[in-house]
C-alpha cells in the first residue's frame, strides 16, 4: 500500500450539506502537515520516493461493515531476546551452589569490592523523632550543600535518607558541621558503610561533637583524646585542625552518646597520670538533642511538638464576682 494512498483526500459517495467548507480546508491543512513531517524525518524529496524504500506492508481483506483490520509489520520480534534486546545492558547466569540440600549463592569478592565503590561518595541521614516530608529535605540538601555538586536523596526507612554527594570536600564538611536540622528537626549525618541497614525507630544513640579544653598538648594525640573522650561516650573522629595539630587551645573530638542519658554529660573531666600532676579538662557540648516534654521523645522542641497541636486544651477556671452572692466559679 503506498503511504501517498493515505493521505489521498476521501470521495464522498453524495453530497452532504453537513460537511462544511471550513471542515475540508482543516483536513486539508492537517494532511499536508503530516505529509510535511514524513518528509523531513526521511529525507525524501517526495512521498513517491517514500513509497519506494518502504518495505510492502500486507493487509488482509475484510468484508464492508467488520472492525478496520491491523498492519502486520515484516520486521516485528520473533522472541523475547529481541524483545528486550537493546533494553538494558544483558544479565548473567551464574548457576547456584547446592549445600546441605539448599541452593546458595557465592559471590566472589570482586562482586563486593565494585559495590562499595557504587556508594563510597553516600552519606546516611537519621532523624532523630520523625522526619520531616521529603521536599523539605530535598530542598535544604541543594540549597545549603549543593553549591558544588549535584546532591541526590532516597529515603531508607521512617527517618532515614541515603544523600548522594559526588564532591569529597562537601561530605567532608557536612560531618563535621554537624548536627544539622531540618524544619526544627534535628538531622544526623554519618558515613555511608557496608551491611547498613536503615532505623526505623528513634536511634538510641546519636553522634555529637564536642570541645575539649586545656588538654595538656603532651595529651593531644590520637590515643590520648580517645582516651579522654571515652568518659564522655565512644569516640569516633578528630576533626581536621585537631588531627593535624594545627589548633592546640582546644580538641574538637566526635563522640557517640546515648540520646536518653544526654543531661548526664560530664561538664569536667579529671585526668590522672601516674606519677605527674592530674588535670582537669573541661567539655564544651554546642548542641545535645532536646527531650520534648509533651511526647518526652527527642530530637523536638515542646513547641514544635505535633501531639501538643492535636491535644486538648483544659478549659480554664475563672472566679467572677457577682453582687450579692460572693463569688461563683465560672
Amino acid at each position: 500500500m503506498a503511504l501517498s494512498s493515505l493521505f489521498s483526500p476521501p470521495i464522498p459517495s453524495r453530497p452532504s450539506s453537513s460537511v462544511s467548507s471550513s471542515s475540508v480546508e482543516i483536513a486539508s491543512l492537517s494532511r499536508d502537515k503530516i505529509q510535511a513531517e514524513i518528509l523531513a524525518i526521511t529525507g525524501a524529496a517526495s512521498l513517491a520516493q517514500v513509497n519506494s524504500s518502504s518495505p510492502a506492508i500486507p493487509v488482509r481483506a475484510v468484508s464492508p461493515g467488520s472492525p478496520p483490520p491491523m498492519l502486520v509489520s515484516e520486521s516485528r520480534p520473533t522472541s523475547w531476546a529481541a524483545v528486550t534486546q537493546g533494553s538494558s545492558k544483558p544479565l548473567t547466569f551464574h548457576p547456584p551452589v547446592l549445600e546441605d540440600g539448599k541452593l546458595k549463592v557465592k559471590l566472589p569478592r570482586t562482586v563486593r569490592d565494585e559495590g562499595v565503590k557504587l556508594w563510597e561518595d553516600c552519606l546516611i541521614g537519621t532523624f532523630i523523632g520523625e522526619a520531616p516530608n521529603y521536599g523539605r529535605i530535598l530542598s535544604m540538601a541543594k540549597r545549603v550543600w549543593g553549591r558544588k555538586c549535584a546532591i541526590s536523596v532516597t529515603g531508607l526507612g521512617e527517618n532515614s535518607f541515603l544523600f548522594k554527594i559526588p564532591d569529597p570536600a562537601t561530605r567532608n564538611w557536612i560531618l563535621n558541621s554537624g548536627p544539622w536540622h531540618v524544619a526544627f528537626k534535628t538531622l544526623v549525618m554519618r558515613k555511608w558503610e557496608p551491611n547498613y541497614e536503615a532505623v526505623k525507630q528513634d536511634p538510641k544513640t546519636v553522634p555529637i561533637w564536642v570541645k575539649l579544653w586545656k588538654v595538656p598538648m603532651e595529651y593531644l594525640s590520637m590515643e590520648g583524646l580517645s582516651y579522654i573522650a571515652s568518659a564522655i561516650g565512644v569516640p569516633l573522629a578528630l576533626d581536621k585542625a585537631t588531627e593535624e595539630r594545627a589548633r592546640v587551645d582546644f580538641a574538637k573530638v566526635c563522640v557517640e552518646i546515648d540520646v536518653y542519658s544526654a543531661q548526664d554529660l560530664p561538664e569536667f573531666i579529671p585526668v590522672d597520670v601516674e606519677d605527674f600532676p592530674s588535670v582537669e579538662v573541661r567539655v564544651e557540648y554546642p548542641w545535645l538533642p532536646t527531650t520534648c516534654s509533651s511526647c518526652n521523645k527527642r530530637g523536638h522542641a515542646s513547641k514544635n511538638c505535633r501531639m501538643r497541636k492535636h491535644k486538648p486544651q483544659a478549659q480554664k477556671k475563672e472566679w467572677v464576682e457577682v453582687t450579692g452572692k460572693g463569688k461563683t466559679q465560672n
